[in-house]
């Protein structure tokens, strides 16, 4: 007999094939198999966060200042970059591995029982509020998973809903147009609730500004109600910002993240945790002060290794790959750069290898064995690489690091991005180039 776990995995999912059919999903199956459960999404407050670029950061920031304060905070995110644990986190804890077997087998009792057909997003956002709720957190961050409106997590009903930015993705599910995938992501807005955003202009915030008022719903957007002024970005461990509103101001904030846009993402946090008063859980500044500075955002920029110098970030859109590219540029201007790219087939890639091909030194394109990976055959990866100045396609992990491993890198910048699934491969890489001991002004 299958474990729990390994029934989990066999369930149907996105993350695995990259096909999903908004026209087929229903959420029936998710509201059904919580209603069998006692609504444990019911028993915890929650702060619920949509959007395409930085609401993964945005979750681990609120999470760490939410922690800092001293409250018992959930934490939901995905995907994972090595374990499923890290998806599910308790002030910093991920849900250990005996709690998740234990949690899974009770809910796939329910699902035998009721012949339910959940998703494998579907179950494993029902394990992660099984879990908040049974542990007691005073308030959990939930990210979406995919959209917002039929998004698995949808079933909450939030203190505070927030939208980072919002760019073309995932047009196949949330549609064409730049106005489509906001009113999606617009979706987790809840009738007389509280809505951030970082969509200050354009199709986006008209959209967002339409769905607020039509829940009657409070509304504080960046650029108009809130400002990041004064960003600082100068150095891999710290950037420094103030935010101002006409009600607040914080002058000389630090927070622990990589990228001159994490400041626009810092500044959803701290208006969030102000406001978090509102709703019973007040936050001093000291807490908003300590929690981004201690800040701990797995996998975004990540600094893997000094020497030689190489980093991690799973962009996978163009406007993500386009701040990081620019920080990139900033803090870099006289190194080489080689970069590692490898993205799904779902993906706007060809795009992104252009822009890579022309911004790097050098650029390696690796397939990865996953049926949702990009095919270096595709003739769109073929016609996005030729201007490449310097194209290497490795055919594995282990012919890539043996290339690298041939080139006189130091003063340059390996970066590897694409996908959260590239990131195994980078950190092992990385630990075999690494010279132990030595470091690099980064």
């Amino acid at each position: 007999m299958k474990s729990a776990l390994a029934r989990l995995a066999a369930l149907s999912s996105y993350e695995s094939t990259g096909s999903f059919s908004s026209r087929q999903y229903t959420m029936d199956a998710m509201r059904a198999l919580l209603a069998h459960m006692d609504n444990p999404q019911a028993k915890f407050k929650s702060i619920h966060v949509a959007g395409t670029n930085g609401k993964g950061s945005v979750c681990h920031m609120i999470h760490s200042i939410f922690s800092a304060a001293g409250y018992k905070t959930g934490l939901y995110t995905s995907p994972h970059l090595e374990r499923i644990n890290e998806r599910i986190v308790i002030n910093g804890n991920a849900i250990p591995d005996g709690v998740l077997e234990t949690l899974a087998s009770e809910l796939f009792r329910v699902i035998d029982a009721t012949g339910a057909h959940p998703s494998y997003f579907d179950a494993l956002t029902i394990i992660a509020f099984l879990y908040f709720s049974r542990e007691g957190v005073d308030v959990a961050v939930v990210e979406t998973g995919l959209g917002g409106r039929l998004d698995s997590t949808n079933v909450v009903g939030p203190c505070a809903a927030i939208i980072t930015d919002i760019s073309i993705d995932h047009m196949a599910v949330l549609g064409p147009t730049l106005a489509d995938i906001a009113r999606e992501k617009a979706g987790i807005i809840k009738h007389g609730g509280l809505v951030i955003s970082s969509n200050g202009a354009g199709p986006a915030r008209e959209v967002i500004e339409r769905a607020a008022r039509d829940s009657s719903a409070r509304l504080a957007l960046l650029g108009v109600d809130f400002h990041a002024r004064r960003v600082e970005d100068s150095a891999y461990d710290f950037l420094r910002f103030d935010y101002e509103s006409h009600l607040h101001s914080m002058r000389g904030i630090d927070v622990r993240a990589h990228g001159f846009f994490q400041a626009a993402n810092a500044s959803l946090a701290v208006k969030c945790s102000l406001q978090a008063a509102g709703f019973g859980l007040p936050i001093p500044e000291t807490s908003i002060r300590k929690g981004l500075a201690g800040l701990d955002i797995p996998g975004r920029m990540a600094l893997l290794s000094r020497a030689p110098l190489i980093l991690f970030d799973p962009a996978h859109n163009p406007a993500a790959m386009d701040a990081l590219l620019h920080t990139i540029a900033r803090r870099n201007p006289n190194r080489r750069i080689i970069a590692i790219a490898s993205f799904m087939k779902d993906k706007d890639y060809a795009a992104m290898l252009e822009t890579l091909a022309a911004f790097s030194d050098a650029l390696y394109v690796l397939e990865l064995d996953d049926p949702r990976g990009m095919k270096r055959s595709d003739p769109r990866v073929r016609k996005a690489v030729r201007g490449a100045r310097e194209l290497h396609e490795p055919g594995s992990a282990g012919e890539l690091c043996a290339s690298l491993a041939s080139r006189p890198l130091e003063g340059d910048l390996l970066l590897f991005t694409g996908s959260f699934r590239l990131f195994g491969i980078a950190k092992e890489i990385s630990l075999k180039l690494s010279k132990s001991g030595s470091s690099m002004d980064a």
